[in-house]
């Protein structure tokens, strides 16, 4: 767990459902960054207040992870690609494409 302090200077909504935010800190140290980066891309709780976090305010339960499977995130993701990429073409057959692709990156992998 890793306590900043900072703002919250924006956010947007995306095509899955969920939403993204952008927070910006005050100056931070490296060992700040170092913990910054032992956290990306994990799953977890964020809280934002105004004023200092206390100890109450500090939930209890284990973060759930979303109920996608990790297929589902992957067409979400080549979704948002195509549609990031000016939706050119059937999705149907952008989606097979990247899928051809990613299998050929697999299959040079294997033995």
């Amino acid at each position: 767990m890793f306590k900043l302090a900072g703002y919250f200077t924006r956010f947007g909504s995306r095509s899955d459902g969920s939403a993204s935010l952008a927070f910006t800190t005050q100056e931070i140290g490296g060992e700040q960054f170092a913990e910054l980066k032992e956290h990306q891309n994990l799953f977890g709780h964020i809280m934002f207040k105004e004023n200092e976090i206390t100890e109450e305010d500090i939930p209890t339960e284990h973060a759930e992870k979303t109920s996608k499977t990790p297929s589902q995130r992957l067409r979400a993701t080549i979704f948002i690609l195509w549609s990031q990429t000016g939706k050119n073409g059937n999705y149907e057959a952008f989606y097979a494409e990247k899928m051809e692709k990613l299998i050929d990156i697999v299959k040079a992998k294997l033995d």
